[in-house]
C-alpha cells in the first residue's frame, strides 16, 4: 500500500504527497551521513595526496630534510625541546654564540602546539611530523573554504588546493621548511576574513584573533608580518566587487583591528621578545635590490626549475602553472561573483607591485624610505598564486563549462601537476 506522505499546499488548495513504498528517494537523516561520510573521503584524499608527495623522498629511505633546515633549523628547535625536557620555560640558550632568545625566535618556536610530536618520536622524525602537520592542515583548510565556503565541486577545490600548495613561494621551501606554516595557513585567515566581511559580527572577529594568535606562536616572522595586510586587501577589494555597503565596510574595518589586537594579546608573551630580537638583530637591509624581474616573469609563464648551468636561483616566485594560468583566464571571462569581479584585479596590482619592486625602483625607493629594504617583496607571491589558483578552480566548477565532464575531468588533473614536486629543490641532503 502506498503510505502518506506529507501535505503541502499549492495555489491555496491542499494536496497530499503519496510515497510509494521501495522508492529510492532517500530521508533526510540518511542523505546527512551520506554528506558525512563524502566529506570524509574527500578530506583523506586531499590529506594523503599531500602526505605522500611531501614524504615520498622520506618513505623510501630518503632524507626528507635538506640545507639550512639541517643545518640551522633543526639544531634550534631540538634546543627548544631540549629546554623543555629540563623543565622550564625556553626562554633563552647561551650555547650558541653569545646566546639566542628562544622565545623570540621564529625558527626555535617553543610556543609551538605542534611541538607535541617530540614527545611521541624521535628528534628528526618529530621534526618531519611538525611540518606536514602544517601543510596537511593548511590544505584540508584550503579545500573546504573552497568546496563548502565557495561551493566548487570536488575537482575544482581539490586542483586549486594543489595549485597553491606546488606553486609560487611553496617551491622554494618545498623541501620541508618551517617558513611554510604562514603560507599554509593564508587560506584559512582568508576564509575567516571573509567570513567577518560577509557579517561583521565580534564572534568572528574573536575566531580571527584566536588564528592570528595561533599563528604568532607557529609561524615564521618571515612571511608572518605579510599576512595581515594582504588578508586585509584581499576583504577591501571582494567588497569593492559587491555591493559596496559602507556600513559594511566600517564595521568590518574595526573588528579586522580588533582581531588583530586580540591575536596581540593571546600571543605577546612569544611576540614581544620577537619585537625586542628584531631591534637588535643584524638582519634587514639587505634586501636593497632584488634585480631579477625579467626571470621572474618568464619562468613564471614557462615553468620553475632546479637551479644549473641553464637556469639561474630564484626564478619561481609567479610560477604557478601553465594550466592554472589558462583556466584563471577562462573565469575571468565570466564576472558575475564578487570575487570574479574582484580577484584578478588585485591579482594584476600584485604582480605588478612584486616585478615592480625586482627592478632598480626598489633603490630608489630606498633611499627615501629606508625601512623598505629590510621587506624582500617576491616573498609577497603567494598571494597571486592564491588568486590564481581560486580562480582556476571556479573555471573548473562552473556548471556551463566546459560541455563534456570528461573535459573538466581532464583540466582538474592538469592543474593539480601544473606545479610538480619535481620543480622544486631536490629533497636530500
Amino acid at each position: 500500500m502506498p503510505s502518506s506522505g506529507p501535505t503541502i499546499s499549492a495555489g491555496g488548495a491542499r494536496h497530499r504527497v503519496t510515497r510509494v513504498p521501495g522508492s529510492s528517494r532517500s530521508s533526510p537523516g540518511a542523505h546527512r551521513v551520506g554528506r558525512r561520510w563524502r566529506g570524509v573521503g574527500e578530506s583523506a584524499a586531499v590529506a594523503l595526496l599531500i602526505v605522500l608527495a611531501d614524504i615520498g623522498p622520506y618513505l623510501r629511505g630518503r632524507s626528507a630534510l635538506a640545507l639550512d633546515t639541517l643545518t640551522s633549523n633543526l639544531p634550534l628547535k631540538w634546543l627548544s625541546i631540549h629546554q623543555w625536557g629540563l623543565g622550564h620555560l625556553p626562554t633563552w640558550d647561551s650555547s650558541v654564540g653569545a646566546g639566542i632568545p628562544l622565545l623570540g625566535d621564529s625558527i626555535a618556536l617553543p610556543l609551538d602546539p605542534r611541538n607535541l610530536w617530540f614527545a611521541l618520536l624521535g628528534l628528526a622524525d618529530a621534526y618531519v611530523a611538525v611540518l606536514v602537520t602544517a601543510r596537511v592542515a593548511g590544505a584540508l583548510v584550503c579545500f573546504w573554504w573552497l568546496r563548502r565556503g565557495h561551493r566548487f565541486s570536488f575537482l575544482g577545490a581539490l586542483a586549486a588546493t594543489c595549485s597553491y600548495f606546488w606553486g609560487t613561494m611553496f617551491i622554494e621551501e618545498f623541501r620541508l621548511h618551517s617558513t611554510e606554516v604562514a603560507l599554509a595557513a593564508f587560506p584559512a585567515v582568508v576564509w575567516l576574513t571573509e567570513r567577518l566581511l560577509d557579517r561583521p559580527r565580534a564572534s568572528r572577529a574573536l575566531a580571527l584573533g584566536c588564528l592570528w594568535g595561533l599563528l604568532a606562536l607557529a609561524g615564521s616572522v618571515a612571511y608572518l608580518v605579510y599576512l595581515p595586510v594582504l588578508a586585509f586587501a584581499w576583504g577591501v577589494t571582494v567588497w569593492l566587487g559587491g555591493p559596496r555597503d559602507r556600513d559594511v565596510l566600517r564595521r568590518f574595518v574595526s573588528r579586522y583591528l580588533g582581531s588583530g589586537a586580540v591575536g596581540g594579546a593571546l600571543a605577546a608573551v612569544a611576540l614581544l621578545p620577537t619585537m625586542e630580537y628584531l631591534l637588535v638583530s643584524s638582519r634587514g637591509g639587505e634586501y636593497t635590490s632584488d634585480d631579477f624581474w625579467a626571470r621572474t616573469v618568464f619562468y613564471g609563464l614557462f615553468g620553475a626549475h632546479p637551479a644549473g648551468p641553464f637556469v639561474p636561483h630564484f626564478s619561481h616566485f609567479l610560477y604557478v602553472g601553465v594550466v592554472t594560468l589558462a583556466l584563471a583566464a577562462v573565469a575571468c571571462a565570466t564576472r558575475d561573483t564578487p570575487h570574479r569581479r574582484a580577484l584578478p584585479f588585485l591579482g594584476a596590482v600584485s604582480v605588478l607591485g612584486i616585478v615592480s619592486m625586482l627592478t632598480p625602483l626598489k633603490p630608489l625607493l630606498v633611499s627615501a624610505l629606508p625601512v623598505l629594504a629590510t621587506f624582500p617583496f617576491f616573498r609577497v607571491a603567494f598571494l597571486p598564486g592564491l588568486i590564481a589558483a581560486y580562480l582556476a578552480g571556479s573555471a573548473l566548477s562552473r556548471a556551463s563549462w566546459p560541455p563534456w565532464s570528461e573535459t573538466r575531468l581532464a583540466g582538474a588533473v592538469a592543474a593539480a601537476l601544473a606545479a610538480p614536486p619535481g620543480g622544486s629543490r631536490p629533497a636530500t641532503s
